[in-house]
């Protein structure tokens, strides 16, 4: 709740006296506040408009405040509750804390009193939602994290040489966007889209994912719409709709012989140039049935060779400088 919006109480009490007193001193303390002196009046009340807070006199014509507790819940609303009460119904007032029950007031009301509590609540209210926001961002960060966990391996599924492939890439890329100085959230959404980079090969033909030698260039032809197929898969994806675009530039070259758009140096997405870097280095240092694994010595040779062709030379000095520091010229 934003703490500059004014806290919504409903004021049921049949003492005259005592809701004018407590609605003018509410009022003046910048809370909106409606009132009513009966049961009916109050569930009237409550099916008009939502409240943050109830202060219930105990015992209010019509409805007590188990009745109220009652109705509440069959309403599924979580309105906080502070029942107000004489001293001679101080073991009601308990009994309804019992029952769920915030506090209770007694009269005569003390206004410092009714002030406290009326704030108190207001924090554990607040706090309830600042949880309740928590969570939601938990769940959705899970949720997330499971979807693209399943995309991945479905992909993976059909591409059999490249199990683990997507893993490997994304750890790859967010090591070198830790050497970028990349905030945590910018790392995750690079992880996610390590993962999913190749989501685009489930619109493969099998026969071409998975042929055991050279692609012809036909086949190379077809493999090729895969960046433009991931993005088409994940764009609709509120989730993975900022990730769509580095999927789809993850092919591109720095010198602009990539694909499928040819976009030359700043053009490409830093976070594709990226991917571009940590996906060649893996599937060069993996074993092909037609060639076996560079070594990494061999794979930095070649990315130091293809700095500023191929590769961003900045990703490719953060790459070398992280896995053979000796090789690493600072890049100008």
């Amino acid at each position: 709740m934003n703490r500059n919006s004014a806290f919504r109480i409903l004021l049921a009490d049949h003492n005259c006296r005592t809701r004018r007193e407590l609605a003018r001193f509410l009022v003046h303390r910048n809370h909106d506040v409606d009132c009513a002196s009966t049961g009916y009046q109050a569930t009237r009340a409550l099916r008009k408009r939502d409240y943050d807070l109830i202060l219930s006199d105990i015992n209010l014509p019509q409805l007590s405040f188990f009745d109220l507790a009652a109705h509440l819940e069959t309403e599924g609303l979580e309105t906080d509750v502070v029942v107000i009460a004489n001293l001679l119904d101080l073991d009601r007032a308990v009994s309804a804390m019992h029952e769920g029950a915030a506090d209770f007031l007694l009269r005569p009301h003390d206004l410092k009193k009714v002030a406290y509590t009326v704030e108190r609540i207001r924090e554990l209210k607040d706090r309830r939602a600042d949880d309740a926001r928590r969570l939601q961002i938990r769940r959705e960060a899970q949720m997330q994290e499971e979807t693209t966990l399943a995309l991945a391996r479905a992909a993976e599924e059909r591409d059999r040489m490249n199990i683990g492939h997507g893993r490997r890439v994304a750890s790859y890329a967010v090591e070198i966007g830790r050497g970028l100085c990349f905030t945590e959230a910018r790392l995750e959404r690079l992880a996610f889209a390590g993962k999913l980079h190749d989501i685009g090969k489930i619109g493969i033909d099998d026969a071409i994912l998975n042929k055991p030698g050279r692609l012809n260039d036909e086949e190379y032809a077809v493999m090729k719409r895969h960046s433009e197929i991931g993005e088409y898969i994940l764009k609709p994806v509120s989730a993975f709709r900022d990730i769509a675009p580095i999927i789809r530039h993850h092919h591109e070259r720095f010198d602009g012989a990539g694909y499928p758009d040819g976009l030359a140096g700043d053009e490409i997405p830093l976070d594709a140039r990226i991917l571009c870097l940590c996906d060649f280095f893996d599937a060069i240092t993996s074993k092909r049935p037609y060639r076996e694994p560079a070594s990494l010595e061999q794979a930095l040779e070649i990315i130091a060779e293809e700095k500023g062709a191929f590769f961003d030379p900045l990703v490719s000095e953060v790459f070398i400088k992280m896995h053979h520091p000796r090789r690493a010229v600072v890049a100008i």
